[in-house]
């Protein structure tokens, strides 16, 4: 928006959308003189509502007004048609002024028949758009052919290598895929043959600060290549392209009719983009177009493409009409250019009453009226949904974080992902996301960081980073960002005008203030719910070869018995995940484990392990260059037989594991096998959380250890301790410094991160458990005159809790409320421990602790009682060897029995001379993977979505999705802000999604507090609720649903009484009460709504905060059928206009 004038004249520039809200508020338009609007020929769905709005006013109430329409393509005498404002008055007059450009050529693809890619020109067919994979190198021929037309042109000897001028080319392509491609294919001859080629990828997703380097000029000797979407057909303009290659595709936004979803089609482009697109050329010197299709092909294109209004979503534009109050949509739409199908504004409405905005209790399927919170969306500039979020942010006191939220989702992403970087910017999310799996919630923490610094003056400081050096590390950009704050701003100040004001209870990383927003999202986005489908352990342990899947991918087609060879390439591979790998190799397979942090829990899965697999759905190549049989064969044994001296060198292991250069291999002690009672005696080291202590095992042999070492370190008072003599390394053992009550001791520690330029080191004191920072400076070595200090286990043993989870954590990560309980419980005493298990060298237990007066308390069960864990099953892993453990105490003490997963296979210690000789290898071959079956797929509960294949959108942080506790009987929920239809109509799209804590019963929880309608299902006995059906209810006159696709029918799988239907109901009427008012705003003051607004935000934290009771789900027997229950068992609640709140039961 901006304007320029004096007191006689005033010119405003304004948006399309913003002239839109002019005229709809003000409900006239003759405040003006003139409007202009240009790039008519677009045909968005603005522009043809702004023709509508602007032609019913001329009729209406601002005749004088002259309305003037320019573009440089489009068909004149139909928009002079429609202006035609009498029957008799004749068509609208049409000025037509003639431009200045160069001459621009046009050529088709039979005239290149004489390139080497197009010894056979590939068909074409008008019903499936496609581009031909030989078209990608007749581009590159073509780049060669130019540089012979320039050497004629500028009058070069063919023997020089390139013309003093090279023009600049614009390509043409539709998508992003099509462009990496392109720019793969250009790249690499570039690389080999040195071509001079600067290729500069255009598209939505890519830097602003990338899109600017299509302005500037190529180096001398350089030719400039834009490989753009229709981004460059109209919306910027390069003074320099000389010549244009236009593959006459497009990708339009279109419903798809199965759905009723959005997608982005494939399709060929009208013959108006082409002209478009070829007037690109031709601004400074004459100018070439070269159309990748047949002449005759090319005149089958339409005229024009089809109009926005007639293929995308009306819910805007209906919501609009609403607020206009002239007549019915269905009646206005009518009078528009093009009218929309019936159908389409039949979906639009059913839409806006899902949504809340319009109500439904006229039945009518065309129309509904306006409630205040279609008023609320109406005022402002954003999807329906998002105003929705925003509603209820404000009715659930996060409305600060809600408007953020919203802002983000609604402009393009203020997160960049450089064309090259992909896996870098999927990081930097990872991280943002802080282990919430939102990207609602990365936006968020991104934009609260950014505002925070900013306020501080953070970036003005000295020697600190710059604003723009913050976001590039950050993947974040600046200008978007900003247009993110001033949206934000924008937001607040329409709201306050409606009286919806912010209460300043801004969100904090707390779980209560993290579970409440995950609410709120859930409630604004019904119905895009889905669940994760599940997996069977059995088939996990398998595929991993009872490797930690949690740490552990999976990466096939190695040479056989032959992998070994190439372990130095496959850790260069994944040292964009982590640098701490160890890898296993059996057959033709490759298990590459990541080493964990003793901070982290054994449960969750490492971030290592998300990254690794992004590669594989980045389609990043995993290619190696091999030996040759024979050779390899003879390789491998020199190797194996340089490191087992007494194996029979003829046989080949079946298993190799291969570590990379370890300084020392740290030995664990023994843990006890089982006795008759099971019990041992343990003293806590450290807790990191319940999921993760540390813990010393007493025993006399442990106890003579430890005073072993303790005498041996400190002996004369640490004199003879030395610095250390060699480069301090990752993974060496050491002596390291802890202070205490304001005493330093040394103990043995191993050091697990260098921060060098800081002198610091990570380093994990490997008998207590726990890891610290100190002074590289500070650390001694072990004297070699005492090897006994670096021969003696570990004695700290990692331990977790047995059969209790977090209770209720949205992160699935322990509170520190519970961490702190803990603590107090077992610090610096003596704990019978019962082994129920031991994976991963983690031992799972079950505590006992003895209190002064000699009872003893079972912390796992009083966790569970006080609230702070609730049950949880017990991995297959653990499953499995808890059964071993109890079969083998029945007989008694075993000494020097096995009971855990002990490879007896080879195991090698890489160093860099085993790497091998590059120059003798023979041939490329492709890895498949990386792969990790906790990898989970979804499935969808609305009716239509449940046969429907999901996928997350590529730069989501839920792109890559795992269900770490596979053993849960229940499944874990995600919501999408909006779905869109992939390549073929059964695969849809979630894009900005959010997964909600993995608690049982949550799915129907959510379903209840927020579906318009909702109708619960008994047994046959009439003694308990079975299920419910959620939607928009159904036509009472024959029973049929009003919208069947996007009705849910879910089993419960807790006990859920009337009491709790009850309270569900009361949070819909605290809903109700808040967003109640006949005008365009609220009429309850702050003081009123104040304790409407807590005891809701209470009552929903109490229901997610309860010990459900679990329940077998029984399903319905006539599933997606309303009207179930009989007239007398029915109970209605008070009914507010605004949201329908009825439940049946």
């Amino acid at each position: 928006l901006g304007s320029h004038g004096s007191e006689d004249f005033c010119i405003s520039y304004v948006t399309t959308g913003v002239l839109l809200e002019k005229l709809v508020n003000a409900k006239r338009m003759d405040m003006y003189t003139h409007i202009i609007i240009d790039e008519v020929h677009e045909r968005d769905q603005e522009v043809d509502f702004a023709l509508l709005i602007v032609k019913k006013f001329l009729k209406l109430n601002s005749p004088r007004v002259k309305v003037i329409l320019m573009s440089a393509t489009f068909d004149s005498s139909a928009f002079a048609k429609y202006f035609s404002m009498y029957e008799k008055s004749g068509p609208a007059p049409v000025i037509d002024i003639i431009g200045k450009s160069k001459l621009v050529n046009e050529y088709y693809l039979y005239e290149l028949k004489t390139l080497k890619s197009l010894a056979k020109v590939p068909e074409f067919d008008m019903n499936n758009p496609m581009i031909d994979n030989c078209l990608y190198e007749t581009v590159l021929q073509l780049l060669y052919y130019f540089d012979k037309i320039e050497k004629a042109e500028q009058n070069v000897p063919l023997s020089q290598t390139y013309a003093p001028q090279r023009g600049a080319v614009l390509v043409f392509l539709p998508g992003y895929e099509e462009i990496s491609r392109l720019c793969n294919v250009l790249q690499k001859d570039n690389l080999d043959l040195q071509l001079n080629f600067w290729i500069i990828p255009l598209h939505s997703s890519i830097t602003v600060e990338e899109q600017q380097n299509v302005f500037k000029p190529p180096h001398a000797d350089h030719r400039k290549i834009i490989i753009s979407t229709n981004i460059a057909e109209s919306s910027i303009t390069v003074p320099d392209v000389k010549y244009v290659i236009d593959f006459c595709l497009t990708k339009n936004l279109v419903t798809d009719t199965t759905t009723n979803y959005t997608c982005l089609q494939l399709e060929w482009a009208s013959k108006a983009n082409c002209i478009q697109r070829k007037g690109r050329a031709g601004r400074v010197d004459i100018g070439r177009v070269y159309r990748m299709v047949p002449r005759e092909f090319y005149n089958k294109f339409p005229e024009y493409g089809i109009p926005e209004i007639k293929r995308c979503p009306l819910t805007r534009t209906i919501l609009q009409l609403k607020r206009l109050n002239l007549c019915e949509p269905q009646e206005m739409l009518a009078f528009a250019l093009d009218p929309p199908d019936l159908s389409d504004i039949g979906n639009a409405v059913l839409h806006l009453k899902e949504a809340l905005a319009l109500t439904s209790r006229s039945l009518n399927p065309f129309d509904g009226d306006l409630t205040f919170i279609g008023r609320v969306m109406s005022n402002l500039p954003l999807d329906i949904k998002l105003s929705k979020l925003i509603v209820f942010g404000y009715v659930f006191r996060c409305l600060d974080d809600c408007i953020i939220i919203a802002a983000s989702l609604s402009l393009q992403s203020f997160f960049s992902r450089p064309f090259q970087k992909v896996l870098d910017a999927y990081k930097s999310r990872l991280a943002w996301d802080d282990s919430t799996f939102s990207d609602c919630l990365v936006y968020l923490n991104a934009y609260k960081v950014w505002k925070q610094l900013s306020q501080q003056g953070q970036f003005r400081r000295p020697g600190g980073k710059t604003e723009a050096q913050w976001a590039s590390s950050n993947f974040i950009q600046i200008r978007r960002i900003n247009e993110v704050d001033k949206l934000v701003k924008e937001i607040k100040s329409r709201l306050e005008k409606q009286h919806i004001r912010s209460e300043h209870h801004s969100f904090k990383h707390d779980e209560k203030s993290v579970l409440v927003l995950k609410m709120v999202i859930a409630g604004a986005f019904f119905p895009h719910y889905f669940l994760q489908q599940p997996l069977d352990e059995k088939t996990i342990m398998r595929d991993l070869n009872l490797n930690d899947p949690h740490s552990t991918v999976l990466v096939s087609g190695l040479p056989p018995k032959h992998g070994i060879l190439y372990a130095s390439a496959l850790k260069d591979m994944f040292t964009c995940c982590s640098n701490n790998i160890v890898i296993e190799f059996e057959e033709k397979k490759a298990y590459i484990k990541f080493a964990r942090s003793a901070s982290s829990s054994s449960s969750n899965v490492l971030q290592p392990v998300y990254l690794a697999v992004k590669m594989r759905k980045l389609g990043l190549p995993l290619e190696l260059t091999i030996f040759s049989p024979e050779e390899a064969d003879r390789k491998c044994q020199q190797i194996l037989s340089s490191k087992n001296q007494n194996r029979d060198h003829r046989l080949m292991p079946n298993r190799v594991t291969v570590k990379f250069e370890p300084q020392m291999e740290l030995k664990r002690i023994e843990v006890p096998p089982p006795g008759k009672s099971g019990i041992i005696d343990i003293l806590i080291t450290h807790v990191v959380n319940c999921g993760s202590f540390w813990a010393r095992i007493i025993s006399p042999s442990t106890n003579n250890l430890m005073r072993f070492l303790d005498m041996t370190i400190q002996y004369d008072q640490y004199r003879n301790l030395k610095v250390l003599s060699k480069k301090a390394v990752a993974n060496m053992l050491c002596l390291a410094p802890f202070t205490e009550r304001g005493k330093q001791d040394y103990y043995r520690a191993q050091v697990k991160k260098l921060r060098s330029e800081e002198n610091l080191a990570e380093v994990f004191f490997i008998d207590y458990g726990n890891t610290e920072r100190v002074k590289i400076s500070d650390l001694r070595e072990i004297d070699e005159k005492t090897p006994d200090v670096y021969t003696t286990p570990a004695l700290a043993v990692e331990c977790s809790l047995a059969e209790v989870k977090p209770f209720r954590s949205p992160t699935g990560e322990w509170n520190d409320k519970a961490t702190e309980w803990f603590k107090t419980k077992v610090s610096g005493i003596q704990i019978q421990a019962k082994i129920y298990s031991v994976v991963n060298d983690v031992m799972k237990l079950e505590l006992n602790v003895k209190d002064r007066s000699g009872i003893i308390h079972f912390l796992n069960k009083e966790m569970v009682e006080v609230g702070l864990a609730e049950p949880a099953e017990e991995s297959f892993a653990s499953k499995q060897n808890h059964e071993v453990r109890e079969k083998a105490s029945l007989y008694g003490n075993m000494e020097g029995s096995v009971f855990e997963n002990v490879s007896n296979d080879v195991q090698v210690s890489w160093k860099s001379e085993n790497t091998h000789d590059v120059h003798t290898l023979s041939r490329k071959i492709k890895l498949h993977g990386p792969y990790n079956p906790l990898e989970v797929e979804y499935s969808g509960m609305t009716f239509v979505d449940r046969s429907k294949s999901m996928k997350v959108e590529r730069d989501s942080v839920n792109s890559v999705s795992f269900n770490p506790d596979p053993q849960e009987p229940y499944s874990a929920m995600l919501v999408a802000a909006c779905l869109g239809v992939g390549q073929s109509s059964h695969d849809l799209i979630a894009r900005n999604t959010t997964l909600m804590p993995k608690m049982r019963g949550l799915p129907s929880l959510v379903c209840l507090l927020f579906s318009p309608f909702a109708e619960i299902r008994i047994n046959r006995e009439r003694s308990r609720y079975t299920g419910i059906l959620c939607g928009l209810g159904y036509d009472p006159r024959n029973g049929d649903p009003i919208y069947p696709d996007h009705d849910i029918e879910l089993p419960f799988d807790i006990q859920i009484s009337m009491e709790d239907i009850s309270e569900i109901n009361g949070i819909r009427m605290g809903v109700n009460l808040l967003l109640h008012s006949q005008t365009d705003i609220l009429q309850y003051e702050s003081h009123q709504t104040q304790n409407i607004h807590q005891q809701t935000r209470r009552t929903i934290l109490q229901l997610l905060e309860r010990q459900w009771q679990p329940k077998e789900p029984e399903y319905s027997r006539n599933p997606h059928r309303w009207d179930q229950v009989e007239s007398h068992l029915l109970l209605e609640t008070a009914r507010v206009p605004i949201i329908r709140t009825s439940c049946h039961y």
